[in-house]
């Protein structure tokens, strides 16, 4: 029969002889043969026991572990044959069972009844009083019992051969390839044998974990007499699932003592110190009697396991009687007096069993005693990506035991200079100091484990050994052997040189680190470190730092965001010049060329610059305004553009007119705004600037020659169509100064009208908008790169930079870069900032209660929205508006989307209600919706009530929008409706006290603008605002959103939260039920 190399025969009495022809070879190759067939599923299988039972023999398994699994695995209600085979192994090593039974010999007859003569032939070898029948049968068969050929071991010689370790040769002088070590988990009590791999004896592999079984096979090459040790601790178990193997870990770690081979399990690099002490006893006499203690405290076990730390553990190894004398003794506190010449017969009684030091008596082993060092060891271990720190004392200053402070005995024993000693221990003092410490590592901390603080990333642990490193007297910090953070360098300005090198608009940066003459780092390499490090510390070398100030770190931090990398070097846009103000004076090393001081001077002069107010202007600039003009004078001066960003109301146009006043004798001007606004402003520049000459492009028969015409003092006015359409003319001249109002319309800077505003060539440039950010901190790229190109470097680099950090991360310290980079060339102003006399006003959100068939319909459309955009992606824009639009439409009026649903909308009802309490009280309002099809409903209900009003959107002309405001002005109408979009700008609508929006707009700004079309400068009644929210509708999500929509802008531009764009999951909130 030809078997693979992992077979075995099935039926027993095959694998019975097939077990034994390996066992008698003897050959390398078949002890291999015999390991793999151990380790067998199919061996476990009944029928393959006798095979099993020869191999636990073949490796010498004691008789008792033997019996056991007999007993486990209910061999005795096995098949008569299985049984039978076992029996006549056990008969032939003498390890016999009784419940085989007494009638052993009853198989006989029946297999010489059935002709047997094999089977039965080997099945009497073993019985001396079945001799004659085995003779006659090797006679007939000519062959001899297999199983009298295996040589029966003694059992007192297997007991020597298990405590030997085994003969393995090895070539002289050649060094392993392969190491046991154990991995040890002091939480969870573990031990794991672990197989590692080396090529030079000298640097090895994480290595794999053995398991168990394999284990105790005892087959693995190279096992050091320990190995063998441990590897006889495993035990086999066996269950009606199957077998398992397992190991005491206690006994295990008891025979690591003094092992170098030993390591963390979490951190396998780290090792770990396991010692043997003997058990002793320490006699001290006290005021009030003698008190007994041990150094192995109160042990449950004959073993006693202390983890010391994380890396070091003691081991007592106790002999039956030493563990009961030491628990009896633990019984009692405090011997009285009276106790003391029992005491010393003790003594003597004990001499020789265990240790006893004791100052009873001048001839026992007394012991020179010390002051305990009370100074913290804070304990720092790697544990993956973290750091744990623990809090112990070390009395014996440098060497061993630890002990945690303020706990334990109040004396303990060491080696000193090779000298058992004693150590008296100040437990308050330990106390006191420990709670110093633990106040900075608990400041300094991430985390708390339970165990021990945990520090998640380098940073935040070199901060403790900064810390730590000045208080010296109370505490220390120890590393496990072979890790160590070490802070090699602590770096000031005074250690930074940089220099400065004008080319075309940039400058390109150099410089170094350095420590005394020596060059640390340079700039490129020192930047790009402090990309990647969050805090003051730079990684230089495995695991060395340099410390940073807290002023030198934010200094490069700055440098780093506002500077452009291009094949490892960095350049600086001109304009970012006014962040090296006062470098010099915090120590750094500032090496700058011509170019760079003349700006810095031109930059200098600017900012002393006290223009005048133009003569000309007819109007009174408040305060705040005059220091508008005044912030863009200066920036005129030097060359650099701006961002005027106040409040809607505060008087942009006006301060922008001061300006172009300012510039007028230079050159001609250009203004783009939108088509709504542009009346307004040729309006207020007859009015406060009537020297200048004003024109509009739309009015122009010849446009180009139009363009070309414009001298000093001339003011050409276009809409952002115009700029489209007339973008050669527009862009092919030189403008003194151009002003974009309403500049968020180029925020998209693929649009063609963006594309073309950045071909504009002027000598100062100035955009207004009351929303630098109206969705997107994004946006803010495209209107920089319009005042001041290359300031925020490229989108990619801005976006990388700062979008990333801060809209995803939330990284304040970015944020505040940004913020610095932007505050020279941007300025807001807020009403409540600036407008003491303004009048109150009041926003109300009025829930209107949707009728049971109007929300019966809005269910309906919302559960459609769901499933349909269930799968939508991001990319299923048009998709995704549509739904949330028919959505936002039912919110408003069922009828928006169901022409059949005619019954009178909630919402109306709510808002003709308002009407008619501001008619009975003299109020007029504006009335703001983003859905014209709404105003139409709307405005049909007001007809239908004889209710006055005015309408304005997106159709209607320029010259009617400035015969319908005039009208409203005046007083003729009560309410003016006017959609979102068309009217939120560039009116002035001060009649009005009272604001009503019919339905949210994403974007809380947009109906802020609106809103400011009456409550502005002029306005001398208190504002009421309403927004009026269809309850258990997206609208109420919305208003939602709008607390984290105005956050974006007011974290640049006031310090506050951030926000970001709706993705995907966003949108599908918006349409789940609550």
């Amino acid at each position: 029969m030809k078997l693979a190399k992992t077979d075995i025969p099935q039926w027993p009495f095959y694998n019975y002889g097939y077990a034994i022809a390996l066992m008698l070879d003897k050959s390398e190759q078949s002890n291999k043969r015999i390991a793999v067939l151990s380790k067998k599923k199919s061996m476990q299988e009944e029928e393959a026991f006798p095979a099993a039972l020869l191999f636990m023999i073949h490796k010498n398994t004691p008789a008792e572990e033997l019996h056991d699994t007999i007993r486990l695995r209910d061999i005795m209600f096995s098949t008569s044959l299985v049984r039978l085979l076992v029996h006549t192994i056990l008969q032939h090593h003498n390890l016999a069972l009784s419940f085989f039974g007494t009638n052993k010999h009853l198989f006989v007859p029946e297999l010489q009844k059935n002709g047997w003569d094999l089977l039965l032939l080997e099945t009497s070898a073993p019985y001396p009083e079945l001799q004659e029948t085995r003779v006659e049968l090797e006679k007939k068969l000519g062959i001899t019992p297999l199983i009298s050929r295996i040589k029966v071991i003694p059992e007192w010689e297997k007991t020597l051969e298990l405590l030997l370790p085994t003969k393995r040769e090895k070539t002289a002088g050649t060094k392993s390839t392969s190491r046991i070590v154990y991995l040890i988990d002091p939480k969870y009590h573990h031990v794991q044998p672990t197989l590692q791999q080396s090529k030079d004896g000298i640097t090895w592999s994480a290595g794999r974990n053995i398991a168990l079984k394999r284990y105790s096979d005892r087959s693995l090459q190279d096992m050091s007499e320990v190995d063998e040790k441990i590897a006889r601790l495993v035990k086999q178990s066996y269950s009606y699932n199957g077998s398992s193997y397992y190991m005491n870990a206690t006994e295990a770690i008891a025979c690591l003592a003094g092992y170098p081979l030993v390591f963390l399990a979490s951190n396998p690099r780290i090792p770990v110190e396991i010692v043997e002490e003997k058990p002793e006893l320490v006699i001290r006499q006290q005021a009030d009697g003698f008190t007994i203690t041990s150094n192995a405290g109160a042990p449950d076990s004959t073993i006693l396991i202390t983890w010391e730390t994380q890396t070091r553990a003691k081991v007592i190894h106790m002999t039956t009687q030493q563990y009961t004398i030491i628990s009896t003794l633990q019984r009692v506190k405090t011997f009285p007096p009276e106790a003391k010449e029992r005491l010393l017969e003790l003594i003597k009684h004990l001499n020789g069993n265990i240790v006893v030091h004791s100052d009873l008596i001048g001839d026992q082993e007394q012991l020179p005693t010390i002051k305990g060092d009370s100074r913290i060891v804070v304990q720092l271990l790697p544990i993956g990506d973290s750091l744990r720190a623990e809090l112990f004392c070390k009395p014996f200053g440098e060497v061993p035991p630890y002990c945690k402070p303020g706990k334990g005995a109040k004396s303990v024993t060491g080696i000193v200079n090779e000298e058992k000693s004693l150590a008296t221990r100040d437990l308050d003092e330990e106390k006191r100091f420990k709670d110093a410490v633990l106040a900075d590592v608990e400041r300094l901390s991430d985390d708390y484990d339970g165990d021990a603080y945990v520090f998640h990333s380098p940073e935040s642990c070199l901060n403790l050994l900064e810390t730590l490193k000045h208080r010296d007297e109370i505490a220390s910090i120890e590393w496990p052997e072979g890790v160590r953070y070490r802070i090699k360098h602590y770096i000031t300005g005074d250690n930074l040189h940089l220099s400065l090198t004008g080319r075309n608009q940039w400058f390109d940066l150099e410089g170094e680190l350095r420590v005394g003459e020596k060059t640390i780092m340079t700039i490129s390499e020192l930047l790009q470190a402090c990309r990647h490090s969050k805090g003051r510390f730079i990684p230089i070398g495995d695991k060395e730092y340099l410390s940073l100030t807290q002023t030198l770190k934010r200094r490069l931090e700055e440098l780093e965001s506002m500077s452009v990398e291009e094949n490892n070097r960095f350049r600086i846009q001109q304009f970012a010049s006014p962040v090296f103000d006062n470098w010099e004076e915090e120590g750094i090393q500032l090496t700058t060329d011509k170019r760079f001081k003349d700006l810095q001077k031109k930059i200098e002069k600017a900012s002393r610059l006290k223009p005048e107010i133009p003569v000309t202007l007819k109007a009174d600039l408040r305060e705040y305004q005059k220091d508008g003009f005044e912030w863009m004078a200066r920036l005129e001066a030097w060359g650099a553009g701006g961002c005027l960003a106040d409040d809607m109301g505060l008087g942009k146009t006006v301060q922008a007119i001061t300006m172009l006043l300012h510039v007028a004798r230079k050159g001609p001007s250009l203004v783009i705004c939108p088509a709504s606004v542009l009346p307004n402003w040729e309006h207020e520049l007859r009015r406060f600037a009537p020297t200048l000459n004003v024109y509009r492009l739309n009015s122009a028969t010849e446009r180009q020659q139009t363009i070309t015409a414009m001298q000093p003092g001339d003011v050409l006015l276009a809409t952002y169509g115009m700029l489209v359409s007339e973008e050669k003319g527009l862009t092919g001249r030189p403008w003194q100064m151009i002003v974009l109002d309403e500049a968020h319309a180029i925020k998209n800077r693929t649009t063609k009208m963006s594309k073309a505003a950045m071909k504009l060539q002027a000598d100062f440039r100035l955009i207004l908008t009351g929303t630098p950010i109206q969705n997107h901190l994004g946006e803010l790229w495209n209107l920089f790169q319009f005042i001041n190109p290359g300031l925020l470097g490229s989108l990619e680099h801005f976006t990388e930079r700062y979008v990333q950090p801060i809209t995803q991360l939330k990284d304040k310290s970015c944020q505040n870069q940004l913020k610095r980079l932007l505050s020279p060339f941007l300025l807001r102003r807020t009403k409540n900032a600036v407008l003491d006399e303004l009048p109150p006003k009041t926003e109300i959100i009025r829930d209107v209660e949707l009728s049971e068939a109007e929300m019966a319909q809005y269910e309906l459309l919302r559960r459609e929205a769901e499933m349909t955009l269930a799968d939508a992606t991001n990319g299923d824009q048009l998709k995704i508006i549509a739904e949330i639009t028919r959505l936002r439409l039912a919110a408003c009026n069922i009828n928006l989307v169901n022409k059949a649903f005619t019954t009178q909308a909630s919402k109306v009802e709510t808002f003709l209600n308002i009407v008619n309490e501001l008619k009975a009280n003299n109020h007029r309002a504006l009335v703001f919706s983003q859905f014209t099809s709404h105003l139409a409903l709307i405005r049909q209900a007001l007809d239908q009530t004889g209710i006055s009003y005015l309408y304005l959107d997106g159709s209607t002309p320029i010259r009617q929008r400035e015969q319908l405001v005039a009208q409203f002005q005046e007083g003729t109408s009560l309410l003016f409706l006017i959609s979102l979009k068309a009217g939120g700008l560039g009116l002035n609508l001060t009649a009005a006290d009272f604001v009503i929006h019919m339905d949210p707009w994403w974007n809380p700004a947009v109906e802020d603008q609106a809103s400011d079309r009456t409550y502005r400068i002029g306005q001398t009644r208190p504002v009421t605002i309403y927004r009026l929210i269809a309850k258990g509708t997206i609208e109420e999500k919305i208003i939602r959103l709008h607390h984290t929509k105005k956050d974006l802008a007011d974290s640049l531009l006031e310090g506050t939260d951030l926000s970001h764009k709706l993705t995907r999951e966003e949108i599908l909130e918006l349409l789940r039920q609550e």
